[in-house]
Order: C-alpha cells, then structure tokens, then sequence
C-alpha cells in the first residue's frame, strides 16, 4: 500500500481508497487505471474499436463521479427532507 496526496484537499490516503477520508474526492490513481493493449497490425479499425472502449469507461466513470459527488454535497435541506420521508 502506498500513501498519496489527495488532489482536493491534500490528505494523506492509500492509494487503494476509493474516495478520500478527508473531504470524500474519488480517488484515480495509476494502479486503477485499465490499460488498453495497442493491436499488433496497427489497423485503424483496431484503433477505433480502443478508442470506443475509452470512451465508455470514460463515460462510465464520469457518471459514477457525478452519482458519487452529488451524494456528497447535497444540502442538509435534501438530508432533513429524506430523513422525514423514511420516518
């Protein structure tokens, strides 16, 4: 395990935390990052089809960050609200 700086607010986390203990920033660091193989014959079609592979797990984490950062930062209005609609 190694310790990082988080990019948010500079609190020292392993570099396995999903998010940060200090101020809840997602984390990325290299060791989670999927590298994609580049093909053999060099085709464009190969590149194409990496290059679509990016963009969706691009796409995918994006959406996880935006899901995450809302939750986050909602307003402690939204927080009384959802605690009086589960009583």
């Amino acid at each position: 395990m190694t310790m990082i700086k988080c990019d948010e607010c500079g609190k020292d986390i392993s570099d396995k935390a999903a998010s940060c203990i200090g101020c809840g920033a997602p984390i990325i660091s290299a060791s989670k990052i999927e590298f994609v193989s580049t093909p053999s014959n060099g085709s464009f079609g190969d590149f194409n089809a990496i290059f679509g592979t990016l963009r969706d797990k691009t796409s995918t984490a994006i959406g996880d960050a935006s899901k995450l950062g809302k939750r986050v930062f909602k307003s402690q209005a939204e927080k009384d609200a959802e605690a009086v609609a589960e009583l």
